[in-house]
């Protein structure tokens, strides 16, 4: 069964895999996550909605799934660059989540020891980001929902 836990987990093997040495970071917080380790680019893993929905005698989680794709941009940009670096973000996210697709939602999957069995439930949306106050960063924040099959039921976990 899926847990947030592990779709951090595939989410952070499928970013740091990409060719081009994206970083991944959890980050809830910008006081109590920020890293002197990071580098650009860069993927932020915000926290994720989870939902509870009805179905039968049990439960589908959701997972909502939020990250942000950022690229470093000079404190003297021009827009062209800030359009490019906006462009090269959203095709990065997009080449993620196609590879994402690829290994644990077209086929089911094992997790360590984990069944996966993972659709993609909403369109992955995707808006641009760029020089928040003392950072000149642009990228964008995809937003995404799955669901696992694999559902669970009360009765496995009381007496």
């Amino acid at each position: 069964m899926l847990s947030v836990d592990i779709l951090r987990e595939l989410w952070e093997g499928v970013v740091t895999s990409h060719k081009d040495g994206i970083t991944f970071f959890s980050r809830w917080s910008d006081v109590l996550d920020t890293g002197n380790d990071e580098h650009h680019p860069k993927v932020l893993w915000k926290p994720p909605t989870v939902a509870l929905v009805p179905n039968g005698y049990g439960c589908d989680q959701t997972f909502t799934v939020d990250l942000i794709f950022l690229d470093n941009t000079a404190s003297d940009r021009d827009s062209d660059t800030r359009d490019g670096t906006y462009e090269r973000m959203t095709i990065l996210a997009a080449q993620c989540l196609l590879r994402f697709r690829e290994l644990y939602v077209e086929e089911d999957a094992i997790y360590q020891g984990v069944n996966l069995s993972i659709t993609q439930t909403s369109p992955a949306q995707v808006e641009a980001i760029w020089d928040e106050a003392g950072h000149h960063t642009t990228g964008c924040r995809m937003v995404v929902t799955f669901t696992d099959v694999f559902r669970f039921c009360s009765s496995d976990y009381f007496a």
